[in-house]
């Protein structure tokens, strides 16, 4: 069974991210990161089977109707597509219960990705090269 709770901090730290979370391998990322999820409005997809979080959802309000979103996956997220579509309706729920008019987020320019954001509804803002580390990376508006 899957359920969707508010975050909360061990949810972060039990996970083993997947390849396209690298930056938060990264001690100070990481940190950084746990401070966002913990300071905004962040919920767990949680996989009873598995006993573990298996993604994050946290987001925050930039300006009136207006939101910023990122998603920490685990490892194992891209195993099952049942995550995926929870994640969607999860989003859609977010969306409707604070109002967003639009949601942003930033990834990596892979293919894999591109996808993914797609699936979720996303579409292509702007192109971003060299954006971290020397990746190119993608703006996305939903």
């Amino acid at each position: 069974m899957i359920e969707i709770y508010a975050y909360e901090p061990q949810d972060l730290e039990n996970m083993k991210f997947n390849k396209w979370a690298w930056p938060l391998k990264n001690h100070k990322s990481l940190l950084r990161t746990k401070k966002y999820l913990h300071y905004f409005n962040s919920y767990t997809i949680y996989d009873t089977k598995l006993d573990k979080a298996v993604a994050i959802l946290g987001f925050h309000e930039q300006k009136p109707g207006d939101f910023y979103g990122m998603i920490v996956a685990d490892e194992c997220f891209g195993d099952n597509p049942k995550y995926a579509v929870k994640m969607k309706f999860l989003i859609g729920k977010v969306k409707e219960q604070f109002g967003a008019e639009s949601v942003e987020t930033v990834s990596e320019n892979a293919p894999a990705l591109n996808k993914w954001h797609e699936f979720l509804g996303f579409h292509k803002e702007k192109f971003l090269p060299q954006y971290l580390h020397g990746k190119d990376f993608i703006l996305w508006r939903m």
